[in-house]
């Protein structure tokens, strides 16, 4: 059985509009109490844009890296709305996942 991991995001620049991945945790709470921002790995490789606790009034347009090898990833659905949220894939690291 595979658990759900939670990456925390920080900013990269001064901007805000770049996201880097901090650590791995499987404590969802520990990441949303924290953070402005985590990813939620729920299916291997691929990441849910969560907001967390901590407020912000930042726009979700920003570039996010991979937790694995740390390249920009792509985002494969929009999340817009209430209930979905944005989903990321690592091109790189999808390659590998299919050898």
């Amino acid at each position: 059985m595979m658990r759900i991991r939670y990456h925390p995001l920080v900013d990269r620049d001064t901007d805000g509009t770049d996201k880097y991945p901090l650590f791995l945790t499987e404590d969802e709470s520990e990441a949303a109490d924290r953070h402005a921002y985590y990813l939620e790995e729920m299916i291997p490789r691929v990441y849910t844009l969560c907001r967390g606790r901590k407020p912000t009034n930042q726009k979700e347009d920003f570039s996010v890296h991979c937790p694995r090898c740390g390249k920009t990833m792509d985002r494969i659905s929009s999340g817009k709305g209430t209930v979905q949220r944005p989903m990321y894939m690592c091109r790189d690291c999808s390659k590998e996942r299919k050898v």
